[in-house]
């Protein structure tokens, strides 16, 4: 018998926020994201970075700045809601693969 593999993954709502200014908050997903991705509040002090592949898109290394708790690439999440055509209201999958491997979709 053949056994699914399961994810570990969040359900993130884009808002109209999100959209004017690229980014996407992982606060909802703090559970699948190891402690010290969580760097300081600017790119002087990072956290320790996770890759993060885009579905359309590409693949980046970022971390997550303690007072916005949102991707730091915010260019790369701006093309990613460009090419994958995501909406004030539409939803995202955060989805944890491995250890520091993540993926983001729209979902439909």
């Amino acid at each position: 018998m053949v056994q699914a593999k399961t994810y570990d993954a969040k359900v993130i709502e884009v808002t109209g926020g999100n959209i004017r200014n690229n980014h996407l908050y992982l606060r909802s997903a703090l559970s699948l994201i190891p402690d010290d991705a969580i760097g300081g509040t600017n790119a002087a002090s990072p956290g320790r970075e996770i890759s993060v592949t885009f579905i359309p898109g590409g693949t980046v290394q970022t971390d997550l700045p303690e007072d916005k708790l949102f991707l730091r690439c915010r260019s790369e999440v701006g093309a990613f809601f460009a090419a994958a055509k995501v909406h004030e209201g539409d939803f995202v999958l955060f989805t944890w693969l491995v250890e520091r491997e993540y993926e983001i979709r729209k979902l439909s």
